[in-house]
């Protein structure tokens, strides 16, 4: 759904597909809401998150939910705050993450 018009209850939606297992949202506004809409997705292992993210803690809740949640790739300025909020109650195999501003002590926090 890159640089779609679709709205948080259009995610919602979405998210009630019973096989869901990708989900790509580049080019599209993301915030705390559309995560809650994903929450309904109960298969989805991959999301990528594009640019123009707007999340808080409340939206990380929203995606531990995922207990499915294998792959998460960020395309998005990631910092040392999230990398922390990511090795908390996620079960990710693989984490991408691009546009980071990190040093080497911020990514330890992922090996725990």
């Amino acid at each position: 759904l890159d640089a779609s018009k679709i709205t948080n209850k259009g995610y919602a939606s979405l998210a009630q597909i019973p096989r869901l297992k990708t989900l790509s949202l580049t080019g599209v506004s993301v915030n705390d809401a559309t995560l809650e809409a994903l929450k309904g997705a109960p298969e989805l292992q991959h999301l990528r998150l594009g640019e123009d993210v707007q999340i808080t803690e409340k939206g990380l809740r929203a995606l531990r939910s995922l207990a499915k949640l294998e792959r998460l790739d960020l395309c998005l300025p990631v910092d040392a705050a999230l990398i922390r909020s990511l090795s908390e109650g996620f079960k990710l195999k693989s984490v991408r993450l691009n546009a980071a501003k990190l040093e080497n002590k911020d990514l330890e926090p992922l090996t725990r």
